[in-house]
């Protein structure tokens, strides 16, 4: 029986959000970052994720949960970089507006909410050409040969 383990990294050194976790096989390691922090935690992952990209490795899946901007800043940061392209991010759920109530909301909450980041964020992954994943109740995302994503 292989063995396998899970490390979760906090990139954050504040109340804002990011998370990377790596499954661990003797075969191959998998990636998945879970938002992005703020555009100071972006700078910070974005060293990490060259020490991963350096060993040949991707990021299988980046989740952003929601489009607040300590959630979406740092991810602004980091696809922003030359190093970030579809060879190096397998693919992105994204979860953003799905309808014209949901965009009111979001602009009508400026000082939290990241409707503009948002938009930029779309802008730059359809610019590389990074798969979208948009993020519904139910959508299940495969990462490596054994660990199932499934969105509540």
């Amino acid at each position: 029986m292989e063995k396998h383990s899970i490390e979760l990294t906090t990139l954050t050194d504040s109340n804002s959000d990011s998370f990377l976790i790596k499954f661990c096989s003797k075969t191959k390691n998998n990636y998945v970052l879970i938002d992005g922090g703020l555009k100071v935690n972006g700078k910070k992952t974005l060293e990490i994720l060259n020490n991963i990209f350096i060993n040949n490795e991707v990021i299988d899946l980046i989740i952003l949960t929601h489009v607040d901007l300590d959630h979406i800043n740092g991810l602004l940061a980091l696809f922003e970089s030359d190093f970030v392209n579809s060879d190096t991010i397998k693919g992105v759920v994204f979860n953003f507006p799905h309808s014209e109530e949901e965009m009111d909301a979001l602009k009508d909450k400026r000082t939290q909410c990241g409707y503009k980041e948002g938009n930029r964020l779309l802008e730059l992954m359809l610019k590389k050409k990074i798969t979208i994943h948009n993020a519904k109740q139910g959508e299940r995302f495969t990462v490596g040969d054994e660990v199932l994503i499934e969105i509540l």
